[in-house]
């Protein structure tokens, strides 16, 4: 019985991931648009069809997501290629998730973790 309330309460967990979140920090690097030509960078989350798309900043990003108990995995992400400045911002944010599996905390904002490190916040896009 405790195992289902479990699984139902990760779901709901889950779904609370729907909908467009801001990129705001990749590791330890704050993300700001100025940086980007006024672009922020951005992930949408469609918990049900598991699927990912987005941009980091530069290009544009898509892949697939699922969730294995507390871990939100990210599958193989495909994107555009084209040149930018700040390349290795874009690079690095589309490394922090791309085919990890990942643990997140939803409070004020969404993090995602690698173990002890925190490699990623968004903020929902109001």
């Amino acid at each position: 019985h405790q195992e289902m309330h479990n699984e139902l309460f990760q779901e709901q967990e889950q779904h609370k991931l729907n909908g467009k979140w801001l990129i705001t920090q990749v590791y330890d690097i704050p993300i700001d648009s100025m940086q980007f030509d006024g672009k922020q960078p951005l992930m949408i989350i469609d918990v049900s069809k598991e699927i990912l798309s987005g941009n980091d900043g530069c290009n544009l990003f898509h892949g697939k997501v699922s969730f294995k108990n507390d871990y939100i995995v990210f599958g193989p992400t495909a994107g555009t290629l084209m040149a930018c400045n700040h390349m290795e911002i874009s690079g690095k944010i589309l490394n922090s998730f791309n085919e990890k599996e990942l643990t997140f905390t939803l409070k004020e904002l969404l993090i995602f973790s690698d173990g002890d490190q925190q490699v990623m916040a968004l903020k929902r896009q109001e």
